[in-house]
């Protein structure tokens, strides 16, 4: 995790947010997805996102992508990421996600990992 800290590409390229009420999942990450998109886009009104989602069913796919066009998100493609892509892209979010969880369990070392990334602008906390 500490050699992603030297990855200029990444400054200001991941967001989280935090929300407990399992059931608005979908709703809620539709619009911390938005609101992140409209963060890293700022005055930008000629961009067009690209949107992978992992871990969703094609239901809650459909969901996900009514919400982010209900959020005005201007998008060139939203898919779902299958089980057996291999994204090099997905597995650095889902080591991500990790870091999170373990920072909420107190776990000293993730909790200095992601203030080095939060330093280094790699990543950004939505609720801030």
């Amino acid at each position: 995790m500490e050699n992603i800290l030297e990855i200029k590409e990444l400054k200001n390229a991941i967001f989280f947010d935090k929300f407990r009420d399992k059931e608005k999942y979908i709703n809620l990450t539709s619009y911390a997805t938005a609101r992140a998109v409209l963060k890293k886009v700022g005055n930008d009104d000629k961009y067009k996102a690209t949107i992978f989602v992992d871990g969703f069913k094609k239901k809650e796919i459909e969901i996900f992508t009514r919400g982010i066009r209900e959020l005005r998100v201007k998008t060139k493609k939203i898919r779902g990421v299958k089980k057996d892509e291999n994204n090099a892209f997905i597995r650095l979010v889902d080591a991500i996600c990790g870091l999170i969880r373990d920072d909420e369990d107190k776990n000293k070392w993730a909790q200095e990992v992601l203030e080095n990334f939060i330093k280094k602008k790699i990543i950004r906390d939505l609720q801030k």
